[in-house]
């Protein structure tokens, strides 16, 4: 082959590449019916690739969200269409991960929280279109778990403990801070265990004083204190103090005996204990 032949060679298959390279690689646009533009983006062998853009039907833009190989991954944002942000949120491949937050079409924010793989988790908080909080729950695993609050406009508030998303306990509360009713809705067999009860001494004594009464609380995982009643030696109980606060570790034995008794909703009343408890400071 002469040198002529080749450099005409190598400039051909140049021009092949280039020409495939275009074919594989190309911006597209689809519209709606009445001619206005409904998406655009890149498409690179087949496939949504980077910045993709969404529009109304009255041609107003709905959302923007980034591809790779057609898998969602990236920043994306929704709109309303009167132009504020509706939502806004990170995929990470095609599940929304970290900190998503919503706002209603008047700009005041919706709800807000954080997702593991598109689940979720820990806490998250809403409002209502006036910015009033309405609610703080906790999630885990993409379902509530755990305590979770819910306000309205008149101050009460209700507390209510969810396993698996399913309402166990609650405490309604009146706007002065008052418990005003509470409910134990757990089955007896989904109580926890003695061992795994906060036990909080409160007392104003730096050193504790041997054969002494002294008031405590029990806090329970899940059990409203007003769903409790409490049977004790050597202590007195009350709920609740602002004092110096004692924690009795439920791994020892001896220093103060406690015995528990859970009322449930359905009447019955469900016995635990005695469990005894040395004293340390926390």
């Amino acid at each position: 082959m002469t040198a002529i032949h080749r450099r005409f060679f190598v400039i051909v298959s140049i021009a092949i590449l280039l020409v495939a390279c275009d074919l594989s690689s190309m911006d597209k646009k689809f519209y709606w019916d009445n001619g206005k533009l409904k998406e655009q983006g890149r498409v690179m062998n087949g496939k949504a690739e980077g910045r993709w853009t969404y529009y109304y039907e009255s041609g107003e833009k709905q959302s923007e969200t980034n591809f790779i190989d057609d898998v969602r991954h990236g920043y994306t944002v929704h709109y309303w269409p009167n132009g504020l942000k509706k939502d806004e949120g990170v995929y990470l491949d095609g599940k929304l991960q970290g900190k998503w937050t919503a706002w209603f079409e008047n700009g005041q924010k919706e709800r807000e929280g954080n997702l593991e793989q598109g689940k979720e988790t820990a806490m998250w908080y809403t409002w209502d279109r006036t910015g009033q909080k309405t609610g703080d729950y906790y999630y885990g695993n993409g379902q509530l778990n755990g305590w979770s609050t819910l306000y309205d406009s008149s101050g009460s508030r209700e507390s209510r403990f969810y396993i698996g998303g399913v309402v166990k306990s609650y405490v309604t509360y009146t706007p002065e801070g008052f418990a005003s009713k509470a409910e134990v809705l757990m089955r007896k067999d989904e109580l926890p265990p003695m061992d795994s009860e906060l036990v909080g001494l409160h007392t104003n004594d730096t050193v504790l004083k041997p054969r002494e009464d002294y008031t405590f609380e029990i806090l329970v995982p899940g059990v409203p204190f007003e769903s409790i009643s409490v049977s004790v030696t050597n202590a007195t109980v009350r709920k609740g103090g602002v004092q110096q606060q004692y924690v009795l570790n439920a791994k020892g034995s001896g220093d103060v005996c406690v015995r528990l008794y859970y009322d449930l909703s359905n009447g019955e009343r469900v016995e635990l204990g005695p469990q005894c408890f040395p004293v340390t400071r926390k």
